[in-house]
């Protein structure tokens, strides 16, 4: 039996890079157990250039450990990822930004964070993976019609 293999169609998104903005993380104390994590995200709106068909989205992880309901650990961490693309129109852009981006950016946050809690001398942190499509619903839910996800470049 032989496999079937298919060229890779690739993302008409181009991912121009990224940066950690800033990093923050508190080891409370150190308890025996099972560690619970609650997880959360907060994103500013785009920076966009219309004109060159670039984006530029900001991501804050946030995320608290407790072992029975004590907490022991406190991270957040920003990240900013650059976008472009040369054919997609605006609203395909953005869209195909908000989620692919925000999946890349959550790829790139959780080596991030394992990589760094692993040198702080405790256990390295491994996040689960995230539904991002779940996530950017729910938020979306929340969110009231008024508020743009947006910002042009000026």
């Amino acid at each position: 039996m032989s496999k079937k293999t298919g060229e890779a169609v690739l993302s008409d998104l181009m991912f121009n890079g990224y940066r950690i903005r800033e990093v923050e993380y508190k080891n409370h104390k150190t308890l025996r157990g099972a560690t619970e994590y609650e997880i959360s995200f907060e994103n500013t709106p785009f920076k966009l250039d219309e004109a060159k068909k670039t984006a530029s989205l900001v991501l804050q992880m946030k995320l608290k450990g407790s072992v029975g309901g004590d907490l022991t650990t406190e991270m957040s961490v920003t990240i900013e990822g650059k976008f472009s693309t040369d054919t997609m129109d605006i609203d395909s852009f953005l869209k195909t930004t908000l989620v692919s981006g925000m999946a890349t950016l959550v790829t790139l946050l959780r080596s991030f964070i394992a990589s760094f809690t692993s040198q702080t001398g405790y256990s390295p942190i491994i996040l689960p993976l995230i539904n991002v499509q779940a996530t950017i619903d729910k938020a979306a839910k929340n969110t009231s019609p008024d508020n743009s996800a947006v910002e042009s470049e000026e």
